[in-house]
C-alpha cells in the first residue's frame, strides 16, 4: 500500500487485522511486509475487550489505485490499524481526531470525525455507484464549482440557465433540436467554412445589408428577381448581360 507520509507497501483484507502475536499459517509475500509494517507502527498485542475512544490519524494506507484501504491511528502512544466505517462519509487525513470503535483491538472503525485537521479541506469518497435522491438539491459553491468525469449525461424536462459569461472549449460540437430561438444584440461567426442547408430561406434586414466577398456566384434554377426603388449595377472594367431575350423598358 501506499501511505500519503510516504511509507510503501501491499496490505490485504486478510493482512489487515493479522496480529504480530497470533501464530498462523503461512500467508502470501505480503505477509512479510506486514510484519514489518507492524513494527514500524510498533502495534500493541492484540486484545479481546471492546475499544471505544477518541485517536488521532497518523497515516492513511491506500491501494495501487490510490483508495484509501486502512488508517494507521494512535492512542495513548499506541498505533492501531483501522477502517473507515460506512456511517463516516467524511474522509479522514492525517492529524485528525476521530473516534474509533470495535470489539477488540484487531476490528477497529473510525465512526466519526471529532476535529479536523485542516477544517479549510473535506474530501467525501465513495467505491461503486452513488445516488443522491432529494425532491429538491441545491449545490453551491461562492467561489468555484468543477464537474470532471469521463462521461457526463443530464436529463430534465425543463432547464434553465442564467449565466453572465460562458466560454466553451472542445473538438466537436453536434445538437438535434427541433426548434432554435437566438435573441440578442450582436451575433458574430468567425469559421473557415460556413455551410448551410435549408428547405426554404426568409431574412428581413431593416436598416443595411452589406456583403464584401472575392467573388460571389448566385444561381437559382426557376427565377430570380431583384426589386427596388432604385437599382444600381456598376461594374469598373465591364458589365455583361447575355441571355436569349433581353427585354428593357
Amino acid at each position: 500500500m501506499n501511505t500519503k507520509s510516504g511509507t510503501q507497501s501491499t496490505l490485504t483484507n486478510r493482512s489487515l487485522y493479522q496480529s504480530p502475536n497470533t501464530q498462523s499459517e503461512p500467508l502470501a509475500p505480503a505477509a512479510g511486509e506486514l510484519e514489518q509494517l507492524l513494527r514500524t507502527h510498533q502495534m500493541p498485542a492484540s486484545t479481546s475487550k471492546p475499544l471505544h475512544t477518541l485517536a488521532e490519524v497518523i497515516e492513511v494506507l491506500e491501494d495501487e489505485a490510490g483508495v484509501a484501504r486502512a488508517y494507521s491511528v494512535k492512542v495513548e502512544g499506541l498505533q492501531y490499524l483501522c477502517e473507515k466505517a460506512a456511517s463516516c462519509l467524511l474522509m479522514p487525513s492525517p492529524g485528525d481526531s476521530v473516534l474509533i470503535s470495535g470489539p477488540d483491538s484487531e476490528h477497529l472503525y473510525i465512526i466519526a470525525i471529532i476535529k479536523q485537521a485542516q477544517p479549510e479541506k473535506a474530501e467525501l469518497q465513495f467505491q461503486g455507484h452513488l445516488t443522491l435522491r432529494s425532491q429538491q438539491l441545491s449545490l453551491q459553491g461562492t467561489e468555484a464549482m468543477k464537474l470532471q468525469s469521463a462521461h457526463v449525461e443530464m436529463e430534465a424536462q425543463t432547464a434553465q440557465c442564467v449565466i453572465d459569461r460562458a466560454d466553451y472549449v472542445g473538438k466537436e460540437l453536434r445538437s438535434t433540436i427541433s426548434i432554435t430561438r437566438l435573441v440578442g444584440k450582436v451575433y458574430e461567426v468567425i469559421v473557415d467554412r460556413l455551410s448551410q442547408m435549408s428547405r426554404s430561406t426568409f431574412r428581413i434586414t431593416e436598416q443595411v445589408e452589406q456583403v464584401r466577398a472575392g467573388t460571389m456566384d448566385y444561381q437559382a434554377e426557376d427565377s430570380a428577381r431583384i426589386h427596388s426603388k432604385y437599382t444600381m449595377v456598376t461594374g469598373k472594367d465591364l458589365v455583361k448581360v447575355d441571355s436569349d431575350q433581353i427585354h428593357m423598358g
